[in-house]
């Protein structure tokens, strides 16, 4: 898959949209690393960022999240509006958001760094996940200091 930004013509969005509409035909979690880091900040294509957002959102959470906390620091630093997005997602579900403070216990200090980060900027929002990213914050114990 090619990244979005680099769309420029309906061909390029239909064989993006096509490539998707394969992978879901043959769902394959190895691939959902790489998936993550399709995000682009960049693309003039937002609604088939959203369409990669709903194909990653159709495995079970674990393992979704999982698969996003492995490059997460890599996506914050390709796609950070695209990695708030699916934070905000992530704290929008209680279930998720359990489940991903569990694995922020879990990961590596890189991965909680850039959570942690990220979480940071949320809690700093008006927005309505702006609490649960606070919640979230204390339940994984984020804190620089670790």
């Amino acid at each position: 898959m090619r990244l979005a930004a680099g769309m420029t013509n309906g061909e390029d969005v239909q064989d993006f949209i096509d490539a998707l509409n394969r992978l879901r035909g043959h769902p394959d979690e190895t691939l959902l690393p790489a998936l993550h880091l399709v995000f682009d900040d960049k693309t003039r294509q937002p609604d088939i960022m959203f369409d990669l957002v709903h194909y990653l959102e159709s495995y079970p959470v674990d393992t979704q999240l999982s698969a996003m906390l492995s490059v997460l620091p890599q996506m914050v630093e390709r796609a950070p509006w695209w990695t708030k997005v699916l934070h905000y997602r992530i704290l929008n579900d209680a279930v998720a958001a359990e489940t991903y403070a569990e694995m922020l216990n879990r990961a590596s200090g890189d991965q909680r760094m850039a959570a942690e980060r990220l979480v940071r900027a949320i809690v700093g929002e008006s927005h309505p996940v702006s609490a649960r990213a606070a919640a979230l914050l204390s339940s994984a114990s984020l804190n620089s200091d670790r």
